[in-house]
């Protein structure tokens, strides 16, 4: 709601988010348990935040469209801060750009090294790849220095967790990581990829490659960021806005 109107008046902007929820809930598969909820606020970022912990939320999906109206938003004025600070495992979506609704055939996961998102991402391509019977395409990108042996090492246990026969490890060589990832994303429906492991004083919300990739892929990204147990220290040292 506007910073200008009382919540008092909030049932006058219930209409709109009624018909909203009550058409996202039919997108639902038939048997599973669906509860909404409106809530009203002058932050849509707070909003979000506050109903994550009180619903003691374990995973959160938000949808992105792909950049920020201003400059100083990595993804934008509600995506940031929520991205940032809510307290559980987090996917958002950038929709397909030419065809939102494509039949998920295949799966890229592009992986590189070992990071605390890294199981999640796995378990989030895993679980599609299985309601859709779609095949996983396991991608290294090997940099110039990167020797045969490390590539093949970085990837090689991932195909068994992923509990699936359609499965493969593809390695390209580049030192342009984004452009290599995209160029390969032409070949898939969704791409799959988790957030990088930064500095902590730094404030990026996925990390630059991630949000890049998402940016640049005309294909549907899927950014998985896990929650990060040493947040809760820093809390105390600098306590959340939110």
């Amino acid at each position: 709601m506007p910073y200008a109107t009382p919540l008092e008046e909030a049932e006058t902007f219930t209409d709109e988010a009624r018909d909203l929820v009550t058409n996202t809930s039919r997108l639902v598969e038939d048997g599973l348990p669906v509860h909404s909820l409106i809530r009203y606020g002058h932050s849509s970022a707070r909003a979000i935040i506050g109903s994550v912990r009180e619903k003691k939320t374990d995973f959160l999906i938000l949808g992105w469209r792909g950049y920020a109206r201003r400059e100083h938003h990595a993804m934008g004025s509600t995506l940031d801060p929520v991205v940032r600070w809510a307290p559980c495992d987090i996917v958002v979506v950038k929709p397909d750009e030419e065809d939102p609704e494509r039949e998920v055939k295949s799966i890229l996961l592009p992986l590189r090294g070992q990071s605390a998102h890294r199981g999640p991402t796995v378990q989030v391509a895993r679980l599609i790849a299985k309601k859709h019977n779609a095949r996983v395409t396991i991608l290294h990108v090997k940099p110039h220095r990167e020797t045969e042996a490390e590539a093949v090492k970085a990837t090689q246990s991932v195909p068994e967790q992923m509990e699936t026969p359609t499965c493969v490890v593809k390695i390209l060589e580049s030192d342009d990581l984004v452009s290599a990832i995209v160029e390969e994303s032409m070949n898939h429906d969704l791409v799959v990829i988790g957030a990088t492991e930064i500095s902590v004083f730094r404030q990026f919300l996925f990390g630059s490659i991630p949000e890049e990739l998402a940016r640049r892929c005309p294909r549907t990204v899927l950014m998985v960021k896990k929650k990060p147990d040493i947040r809760s220290h820093f809390r105390r040292l600098w306590p959340t806005p939110y």
